[in-house]
């Protein structure tokens, strides 16, 4: 009991990865995924996961092996790579974290009897901002553990007591198409699963905040935290799609988060009985949650500490409160403007995020392959980093020759 629970302890980075992605890229795209095309993008899935893998892991070795955050070794590739990272993120930033605000509103409404996405949004990030300037990294450590394990059991049960059930036909045909309306969800599909490629800043910075708590966190058990995490997003991915695909088959998807949130809800009670259906709407709302606060931290922290390095005489912008003040406003003036469209507010934050994905790629990498040989990646692993690289290049080329028509 004693070694389950400090096992328990020496967990934290690896599952903050799995509480920012778990999110709108698993509760809304691959519901979403499994409702219209079956098990037909479970291909893609696998490949999006794998081709993302490398560039994720060349974070976590590089924060591992030098001690310094990936903010520090952009700055140490150029000042231009840094400043590239700063635009990058005050471009996508708060798009991503009003899709994850508006859809966490969205799910919370049914189960506090609510239906005002505009102020439960400010609501949840109000909290969530009190929760990190009171508890900073240790509380919000802790926290995501327990997020993390009760939304992974409570997926799970779901999907067993479904499979008891007589289940309808679901299409198991390997599916894409250039089409425009499937390729725009395709797209948006693989830019956020398991997660945007600049959730790799956040993780690096993680990983040496647990260090700091935690003096005998080095490379193994690093290593196993990572994999745990990656692996638990994978899994819940494939929940997710399979809930979808037994649930959601052949329906139509509202464009409003409420109505999304309602028509979820109401299918799951309608399929499992109204228990289920509790359990389902408090998962889905625990799922959204994580990824809320995860960002709201990682956001506002990395863009206090790339300030930092960028312009350090000016220490008016190197203050975390300061950017999570800045984020909420700017979250809640695009959840405002796309009040009725959560569809369309969730293509632009994932077509945002995947269209810097090649910039991180590029730079996890230069930044692995020049640590030392005894630290740096195989060359199997770069032979498998370079064909991901090629994989994320072509589904940005996909995605603007779907801009130009």
């Amino acid at each position: 009991m004693q070694n389950l629970s400090k096992a328990w302890g020496r967990l934290g980075p690896g599952l903050l990865f799995a509480a920012a992605a778990i999110g709108v890229s698993h509760l809304v795209l691959s519901t979403q995924a499994g409702g219209q095309y079956g098990f037909g993008l479970l291909w893609l899935l696998f490949l999006a996961n794998l081709a993302k893998y490398p560039f994720f892991e060349f974070a976590l070795r590089y924060a591992q092996k030098t001690g310094k955050t990936l903010l520090q070794g952009y700055q140490e590739l150029g000042q231009w790579v840094l400043l590239l990272f700063i635009g990058l993120t005050l471009g996508t930033m708060f798009s991503v974290q009003a899709a994850v605000s508006f859809v966490s509103a969205a799910l919370a409404g049914p189960i506090f009897g609510l239906n005002q996405p505009l102020y439960m949004s400010a609501g949840l990030l109000l909290f969530a901002a009190a929760v990190l300037l009171l508890g900073r990294y240790k509380l919000l450590d802790q926290l995501m553990k327990y997020m993390v394990f009760s939304l992974s059991m409570l997926t799970l049960l779901a999907l067993i007591r479904l499979l008891f059930r007589p289940l309808p036909e679901i299409d198991y045909i390997p599916f894409f198409s250039l089409e425009a309306g499937h390729l725009a969800f395709i797209i948006a599909f693989v830019g956020w699963m398991p997660a945007p490629l600049d959730l790799s800043v956040w993780q690096s910075i993680w990983t040496l905040e647990k260090k700091k708590n935690q003096a005998d966190f080095g490379w193994k058990e690093a290593q196993f935290d990572f994999q745990l995490g990656y692996g638990v997003s994978v899994f819940l991915a494939i929940c997710f799609m399979a809930l979808g695909a037994i649930l959601l088959g052949g329906s139509d998807f509202p464009q409003k988060a409420v109505a999304f949130a309602q028509q979820l809800l109401k299918v799951y009670e309608a399929a499992l009985g109204p228990w289920a259906a509790l359990w389902v709407s408090w998962a889905a709302f625990i799922c959204m949650f994580s990824t809320l606060i995860t960002c709201l931290d990682a956001l506002s922290r990395t863009m206090a500490q790339a300030m930092n390095l960028a312009f350090p005489k000016q220490p008016f912008w190197h203050r975390q409160g300061l950017w999570i003040g800045i984020l909420i406003g700017g979250a809640l003036l695009i959840i405002f403007a796309f009040l009725q469209a959560m569809g369309q507010l969730i293509f632009i934050a994932t077509a945002l995020s995947f269209l810097s994905t090649p910039f991180f790629a590029w730079a996890n990498s230069r930044l692995a392959f020049g640590l030392p040989k005894a630290d740096a990646p195989s060359p199997k692993f770069r032979y498998l980093a370079y064909f991901a690289g090629g994989f994320l290049l072509l589904f940005c080329g996909l995605y603007l020759f779907s801009l130009l028509g």
